[in-house]
């Protein structure tokens, strides 16, 4: 079974902000190319790529690499400009390069809220071959968004930060760290040097729906939901999570949430 819905995480999920990308300007400047031949690794419907194509303009070749078929089925070509080329590929990160039709070089990796989830030794192994010399790998996430201008006695953060640690958290998951220590390996490995690092806020309105919306595309609710007995269940549940987003909001107007974006970008080394 999927990790994830396609579905919910299409229709939920933020796009990426152009400020994200930025420090990529001097690495895109040097690559001389009429087309960028770019890997969005843990891919699923595409976000990452979409968004990067929303920054650059030029002309680029994807390659789209998730171990869920069902995620990759559900990105759109159409949502790309014309001169966009999508390949797409159903493996893990660490096993895509062996597949029939896989790029043999690329001049970019993308890993947008991918990285957790990756073998880190054997994927930079990987990437420290594909990638060409003076290419760059960025690996990037967001925060879960955060109410702002919204009354702190509604308690709205607080409780849902208590239901994502407390109700829906498996008690066997441990914590992740930092996107800075899970990608220490980057920086341990002789092809690899750390170029730049990033972070940007973006503040968008949320409607109660659309705060359901986005907890129920995250790993961690859908994990609990498939715990759960039956359909009838998961109903219940998502009844549940309205009900409580419900009670600490100030009426049915959207209100304003912020998302924090940090990245990484790393060179892979001409020597």
């Amino acid at each position: 079974m999927s990790r994830f819905d396609s579905g919910l995480y299409r229709r939920y999920r933020i796009q990426y902000p152009a400020g994200l990308f930025m420090p990529l300007r001097p690495l895109l400047g040097a690559l001389v190319r009429s087309r960028l031949r770019v890997l969005d690794l843990g891919a699923g419907t595409g976000n990452s790529a979409f968004s990067f194509q929303t920054f650059y303009q030029g002309a680029v070749e994807f390659t789209l690499i998730d171990p869920d078929p069902a995620m990759l089925e559900a990105s759109e070509e159409g949502a790309f400009p014309e001169q966009t080329v999508l390949r797409r590929i159903a493996a893990p990160s660490e096993g895509w390069a062996s597949h029939p039709g896989a790029p043999r070089e690329a001049d970019l990796a993308l890993i947008g809220s991918a990285w957790h989830w990756m073998k880190a030794g054997p994927t930079i192994e990987v990437l420290s071959r594909a990638i060409i010399r003076g290419g760059g790998v960025f690996i990037f996430e967001y925060q879960f968004p955060k109410a702002v201008e919204h009354s702190p006695a509604s308690g709205l953060n607080e409780w849902i930060r208590r239901e994502f640690n407390l109700r829906w958290r498996d008690p066997a998951q441990v914590p992740r760290g930092s996107l800075r220590e899970l990608t220490a390996g980057f920086r341990d490995h002789a092809g690899f040097c750390e170029e730049s690092r990033v972070s940007c806020r973006e503040r968008v309105r949320l409607s109660p729906e659309e705060l359901s919306g986005v907890i129920q595309s995250q790993s961690r609710y859908l994990a609990f939901e498939r715990g759960l007995p039956d359909e009838a269940a998961r109903s219940s549940a998502r009844q549940d999570l309205m009900n409580g987003l419900r009670a600490r909001w100030s009426g049915e107007e959207p209100i304003p949430f912020e998302y924090e974006f940090e990245g990484f970008l790393f060179r892979r080394r001409f020597d």
